[in-house]
């Protein structure tokens, strides 16, 4: 087959395959892909902060999954990563193993304090940075919006 029928070939089976909802990852010369997250506030600085993170869950898209302890307390606003197994990865779950506290100062200079209480969020792997609000989130002080984002993503 010449090159141009194998592109013409390639070119047709794309248009009539729908979309992948995943991305096939499988590390660099480096090391193998991590699992990454971090969460931000809705407004100004985050002065401190910790989550206990129990394990990371990683969704293969054929239905299994694989834990990748963590058992740590981390500063949740800064990017965390996990080594984990490559694959046809689909969904990344973070599993809290306590409630999330942030302080922080707002755009005016005012002093906030949010907390979040829930278990584990998931977000759809799709080869880019995934965004999603974190629910219940709640103001302990200060006048902020009750909103922390949940950031993930998968690095080769």
């Amino acid at each position: 087959m010449s090159t141009r029928n194998a592109a013409l070939l390639v070119g047709a089976i794309a248009l009539y395959c729908p979309a992948a909802s995943a991305v096939i990852h499988v590390g660099n010369p480096q090391g193998p892909p991590k699992a990454e997250f971090k969460v931000s506030p809705p407004e100004g600085t985050v002065t401190s902060g910790s989550v206990y993170v129990d394990h990371v869950r990683v969704h293969d898209c054929d239905g299994t999954y694989t834990d990748y302890d963590v058992d740590a307390v981390i500063s949740p606003w800064v990017w965390f990563s996990v080594d984990i197994d490559g694959g046809d990865l689909c969904e990344l779950s973070v599993a809290w193993g306590s409630d999330m506290v942030i302080d922080g100062t707002d755009d005016s200079g005012g002093v906030y304090t949010l907390r979040y209480t829930g278990i584990a969020d998931m977000a759809l792997i799709t080869g880019h940075e995934e965004v999603q609000p974190l629910e219940p989130v709640s103001v302990e002080s200060g006048s902020v919006p009750p909103l922390l984002v949940l950031h993930t993503r998968i690095v080769d």
